[in-house]
């Protein structure tokens, strides 16, 4: 009778703590603190077990949806080492890690978070709202810092970590586009990042990258729209397009220079078609009873950017666009080479980016595909390498490269993976006191070549060419393959 008593008298006080809490959401609500977590503890005699009681509340703020969680902790006596992190104060710091923490961005066509916005935890889901069908939501990175060793962010599951500093971030990496599509959309925050960053709705068409060997797409019809479709196929491909727009009589002109020019002066009351062909431009207005008309085009290089606005008072069938697109080999460049490779002497190379590997797992992955890590036997062949690794899609100033050479079976005596001589080296020259390559001592491991145009200290500028570096073999890189060519 006395133990319910006290039982009794302990969930009194309870009760009351609660109501104490719904006080302070009350006051935390009005004042927009989106950051407060409250852990409290208490002790209860002449018992045998752990309880535990969780009240999640929303508080809604300016700028996000933030979950306030308040846990009680109700510690019996003969089993108090059962939860460690409980104190007997009144006040209990925060577990290092909480799994469930969860934060809702707020549905708006734009906004502004970062790291202030959270709370002090290792550990958070920012959930993205799902956009509607016609619409994409993209989040741009503006600020990062923290120690890749320390915490990271990630857009996605399958994307990238992304830790460090920003500027260390290559700019496409830096943001992310969610589509209607998206399932559970969550960017995953680990450890304590300082970022920042913004988030708006976008069109469903916008900033859209094909890297396919050929394919085709539609835009409209549509009242008011804008999209942006990047067509980038490997360095030695041409893209040969084809575009079909309006919806009156077939017209008799195919030729580019007749219907698109450089400048449309007036409004265009329709869809506006620009594309960007290295360092040409040109624009095209199709307007309600345009004649059907067929383009076809052939890029100067292997890729070309389509820009498509559409401004009209309603929907209309004018409003409308076809694209088709395919790859044109340039036959002095790839030679017999198979697609997405490159002939360099008696080989054919290619920029392996699926995955990045150790060098020895790079490698085996070159011998599998009937080759091994590419070898460069002369200047040519660097400029040929540097040339597929800079127009590579999808390819960053801050790329690293794994090549053949390695002097693992001797310090100081390289050679290439293939047998061949180690007769031309393209070594990072250095700064003007330090950072010259090979720099191996014997006793640091960077037995294995990398092929790189960024080198420390930061912000040092960039080469023009991969400059050769010695390192770590088990790095992980993309790496360039060879394999030999069939005449």
């Amino acid at each position: 009778m006395v133990r319910n008593k006290h039982i009794l008298f302990y969930l009194f006080i309870i009760y009351l703590v609660l109501q104490s809490l719904l006080f302070m959401i009350s006051l935390i609500s009005k004042l927009n603190n989106s950051k407060t977590f409250v852990y409290i503890s208490f002790i209860i005699p002449n018992a045998a077990k752990t309880l535990i009681s969780r009240l999640s509340v929303c508080v809604f703020s300016k700028s996000i949806i933030t979950q306030i969680n308040f846990l009680i902790y109700v510690v019996l006596p003969g089993n108090r080492t059962q939860n460690p992190r409980v104190k007997s104060s009144a006040l209990t710091t925060r577990p290092k890690r909480r799994k469930n923490c969860a934060i809702r961005l707020k549905a708006a066509r734009s906004g502004k978070v970062h790291s202030g916005h959270l709370p002090r935890t290792h550990g958070c889901r920012l959930l993205i709202p799902q956009p509607a069908p016609k619409n994409a939501l993209l989040i741009e990175l503006h600020k990062l810092n923290v120690p890749c060793a320390a915490g990271f962010i990630r857009f996605a599951p399958n994307t990238p970590t992304l830790c460090g500093k920003l500027e260390q971030i290559p700019p496409p990496s830096r943001k992310f586009m969610y589509s209607s599509s998206s399932k559970n959309p969550a960017i995953e925050l680990h450890g304590r990042p300082s970022f920042a960053a913004t988030y708006r709705l976008v069109d469903h068409c916008h900033d859209i990258l094909l890297t396919a060997r050929n394919g085709s797409f539609e835009v409209g019809p549509a009242v008011k729209l804008f999209c942006s479709y990047h067509i980038h196929l490997p360095y030695g491909n041409r893209v040969a397009l084809r575009l079909q727009m309006g919806t009156g009589p077939k017209s008799k002109e195919n030729d580019l220079s007749n219907i698109i020019h450089e400048d449309v002066l007036a409004l265009c009351r329709g869809m506006e078609l620009t594309l960007e062909d290295g360092e040409s431009r040109w624009k095209h207005c199709s307007q309600p009873g345009d004649p059907l008309r067929s383009v076809q085009i052939i890029s100067e290089a292997n890729s070309v950017r389509l820009n498509i606005s559409v401004l009209a008072k309603k929907n209309s069938s004018a409003m409308w666009l076809k694209v088709w697109w395919m790859d044109k080999a340039m036959e002095d460049v790839v030679g017999h080479c198979d697609y997405g490779w490159v002939l360099s002497g008696d080989f054919c190379i290619s920029a392996v980016r699926e995955a990045k590997r150790a060098w020895r797992q790079a490698e085996a992955e070159c011998v599998r595909l009937g080759g091994h890590l590419a070898s460069v036997l002369n200047e040519r062949q660097q400029q040929v390498m540097d040339q597929m690794l800079i127009h590579t899609p999808g390819a960053g100033v801050d790329d690293v490269y794994w090549i053949g050479a390695t002097d693992a079976v001797q310090e100081g005596e390289f050679r290439w993976s293939d047998g061949l001589p180690f007769s031309y080296a393209h070594w990072f020259p250095g700064w003007r006191k330090h950072s010259s390559q090979p720099n191996d001592d014997g006793t640091s491991g960077q037995d294995c070549v990398e092929a790189r145009r960024e080198f420390p200290p930061r912000p040092a500028p960039s080469s023009p060419t991969f400059m050769w570096n010695d390192r770590g073999c088990r790095e992980h890189n993309y790496f360039v393959c060879e394999r030999p060519s069939v005449d």
